[in-house]
C-alpha cells in the first residue's frame, strides 16, 4: 500500500488526505434523530430555544396540522435546513 502512495503526484496524494477529512468531518456531525414521541429531556442543551418552542415543536411533531408544518418540526429538531 505504501508503494502505491508513493506512486501517486503530490496533489493525488493530497486530494485523498482531503477526502479522507472531509468524510470523518461528516461522520462526526451525524447527529441522532429526533422522532415522534421522543423524550428530549437528555437533549434540550443542544437547543437554542426556549422550552416552551421547544414542547410546541414536539407536539406538531406528534399531531401535525399540515404536511408543512410536521416537515418544518422536524428540520428544527433535527437540526436540518428546510428546503
Amino acid at each position: 500500500m505504501r508503494t502505491f502512495i508513493d506512486a501517486l503526484p503530490a496533489d493525488a496524494t493530497q486530494r485523498i488526505r482531503n477526502l479522507n477529512r472531509r468524510q470523518r468531518y461528516q461522520q462526526r456531525r451525524d447527529r441522532p434523530k429526533v422522532w415522534p414521541g421522543d423524550r428530549l429531556a437528555c437533549c434540550r442543551w443542544s437547543y437554542r430555544q426556549p422550552d416552551p418552542v421547544i414542547d410546541a415543536w414536539c407536539a406538531t411533531l406528534a399531531h401535525p396540522d399540515s404536511t408543512a408544518a410536521y416537515v418544518t418540526a422536524w428540520c428544527r429538531l433535527n437540526h436540518l435546513l428546510e428546503q
